[in-house]
C-alpha cells in the first residue's frame, strides 16, 4: 500500500512538472514570436536598416577621429595604442543598439494614450509582451550593430583576433545583460505615469547606460570614483 502511495506521488509530481515545461516552451514561443514580429515590422522598410547602419558607422568615425586628434597630439592615452581604440569602437559601434535601443518609449507613449488598457488585457502578461518586443528591438538592434562594425573593419583594416572561448564569454555576457537593460527600460517606460518628459527620461537612462558601460571611452579614463560606482552595478 505505501509502495503504491509512493507511485502514484511519483506520478502526480511527473505530470506536474510536464505540464509546467509545456506552459514554459508555450510562453518562450509566444515571447519569440513578438520579437519575430518585431523585426518584420522594423524590416518593411529597408531604409530603416540602411540609414540605422550609416547612423552607427558616423558615430564611430567621429569617436575614432576625435582619438585620432589626441594620439597625434599626445602619442598616447592612458597606455592604449591606437589600435586598441580603435577596436574599442568598433566593438562599440556594434554594442550600442544592444544595450541602448528599446521599449520604454513605446512603453510611456502606451500609457499617455490609453493602449495600456488593451495590453494588460491581453492573454500574454505585460510584463512578457513588452519583454518580447524588447528582444525584438534588440534583434534588429544587433543585426544593425554587426554589420556596422563589419564595415568599419574594412575601413580601419581592423583584424580582431579572438579565442572561441573568449568569443563564447562574450557572447554570454551579452545575453546576460538583455534582462539588466529591459528592467532599466521598464523603470523609465513606466515613468509615463508619472511625468510628461518621457524623452527626458530616455536621455537621462542613455547617458547612465553610456558612462557606466563605457560606451563614450574606456572606464580607466573616469575618475576613480565612476570605476568603484560601476563595481556596484551592472550596466
Amino acid at each position: 500500500m505505501q509502495g503504491y502511495r509512493y507511485s502514484y506521488a511519483g506520478i502526480r509530481v511527473g505530470r506536474y512538472i510536464k505540464r509546467n515545461i509545456q506552459k514554459g516552451v508555450k510562453m518562450i514561443g509566444s515571447i519569440f514570436t513578438l520579437a519575430r514580429m518585431y523585426i518584420k515590422q522594423y524590416s518593411i522598410y529597408k531604409s530603416n536598416y540602411i540609414l540605422f547602419t550609416i547612423n552607427r558607422l558616423v558615430e564611430g568615425l567621429v569617436y575614432i577621429f576625435v582619438w585620432l586628434a589626441i594620439y597625434n597630439q599626445t602619442g598616447n592615452a592612458e597606455g592604449f595604442t591606437l589600435n586598441e581604440i580603435v577596436i574599442y569602437y568598433v566593438l562599440v559601434i556594434i554594442l550600442i543598439p544592444i544595450t541602448t535601443w528599446g521599449i520604454n518609449e513605446e512603453m510611456s507613449h502606451s500609457i499617455r494614450n490609453g493602449k495600456i488598457n488593451k495590453e494588460l488585457l491581453a492573454p500574454l502578461s505585460y510584463f512578457k509582451y513588452y519583454f518580447g518586443l524588447n528582444l525584438g528591438e534588440i534583434g534588429f538592434g544587433a543585426l544593425v550593430g554587426v554589420s556596422a562594425g563589419i564595415i568599419s573593419c574594412f575601413i580601419w583594416q581592423v583584424n580582431i583576433s579572438i579565442s572561441l572561448v573568449n568569443l563564447i564569454s562574450f557572447i554570454v555576457v551579452v545575453l546576460l545583460g538583455i534582462p539588466v537593460t529591459f528592467f532599466l527600460q521598464m523603470i523609465v517606460g513606466t515613468a509615463g505615469f508619472y511625468t510628461n518628459s518621457i524623452w527626458g527620461m530616455q536621455i537621462l537612462r542613455k547617458s547612465i547606460v553610456y558612462i557606466f558601460s563605457g560606451l563614450i571611452a574606456p572606464l580607466t579614463f573616469f575618475p576613480r570614483m565612476v570605476s568603484k560606482t560601476n563595481k556596484y552595478i551592472t550596466i
